[in-house]
């Protein structure tokens, strides 16, 4: 009958109207489910070992693009933190190597025969000696892994910067002088940044140090500081053998070693300017090397004076006033 068919056709109707809802809910799902389910691959990709593993969505959900761009970032850091790890592992194990064996070495000649007392002691002093520098090796070591990390600690207050560096040149005189170098100082006074002392001492520290290595007898090491519109400019320049322009560009590299005669014989675990580097740019400053084969070489730290910036010397003066209070 006429109703019948009705009632045939309705149902009909019912059910393709149910098979189309549920395919097109499927359809929705997939495609909302699916930036989740890319998102679930990578992390499983990362985990697996994959660091350089990032997203790819190209979605108009905001939520979803905003988490794309955190899961980026945090892979990202994972990447940066995990080859930190890998590369002080890595760095520990290659200058420990050469100390320890020697160590070794020693000990096991010295066990070899009964000594006199003063040949002990004078085994220990040299053991001393080699680990007073594997000493030297970790602690540099982890300022460099911290800085790379991007959590070396710094001090935030005004530094006399030109007082820091007459005190520095002063303390070298002596050493200077045992190798017959003249250290020539011209400071300017009132020289002024916002930093931590100890680890701007280390860098000065470091590049007089580094000059004394290669400065020849019988020559001149020029130390001067000076205001340049609103930087501190400190340089640094000896008269030794130069750096080779293939080398320049490499020289505040980690354990970094040229095969010319500026890094025979100097000593040192090629640490020093890898540190001064990662202070001075945690200072929001700049260093650079400039050198010519047999013209010495200068190295050249930049950093903001305090006079730059204003505001952040006024907090310092509100907290000084509080201490004093």
């Amino acid at each position: 009958s006429f109703f019948e068919l009705m009632y045939l056709i309705g149902g009909l109707l019912g059910l393709a109207s149910m098979f189309i809802s549920a395919w097109a809910g499927y359809v929705m799902a997939r495609r909302a489910l699916g930036p989740i389910d890319e998102i679930g691959r990578a992390a499983m990709r990362f985990a697996a070992g994959d660091l350089s593993t990032r997203l790819k969505l190209s979605t108009r959900d905001r939520e979803i693009r905003q988490l794309v761009r955190t899961l980026n970032k945090m892979f990202a850091d994972l990447e940066s933190s995990i080859q930190a790890q890998k590369r002080f592992t890595a760095d520990a194990s290659h200058e420990l190597r050469i100390p320890l064996t020697i160590l070794r070495g020693e000990i096991e000649v010295a066990l070899m025969r009964r000594r006199r007392p003063k040949e002990y002691e004078e085994v220990l002093r040299q053991q001393l000696e080699i680990i007073e520098r594997m000493q030297r090796i970790v602690d540099g070591l982890l300022t460099l892994a911290r800085a790379d990390a991007g959590l070396l600690e710094l001090a935030r207050e005004e530094v006399d910067l030109s007082l820091l560096l007459e005190e520095a040149g002063q303390q070298h005189l002596t050493l200077f002088a045992s190798k017959d170098v003249r250290l020539e100082m011209d400071i300017e006074d009132g020289l002024v940044v916002i930093g931590d002392y100890d680890r701007l001492s280390r860098v000065i520290f470091n590049l007089l140090n580094n000059a004394y290595k290669h400065a020849p007898s019988h020559s001149r090491v020029r130390f001067t500081a000076r205001a340049e519109d609103d930087e501190a400019v400190i340089e640094v320049a000896d008269q030794g053998p130069g750096i080779a322009p293939e080398h320049i560009g490499h020289v505040f590299d980690r354990f970094y070693r040229s095969d010319d005669s500026r890094h025979r014989k100097t000593g040192g675990a090629g640490l020093g300017l890898a540190i001064s580097k990662r202070i001075v740019e945690a200072h929001g400053g700049h260093i650079e090397a400039e050198s010519e084969p047999g013209q010495g070489a200068t190295f050249r730290v930049r950093l903001p004076l305090a006079a730059a910036n204003p505001a952040l010397l006024r907090q310092i003066d509100a907290v000084l006033k509080q201490e004093t209070e």
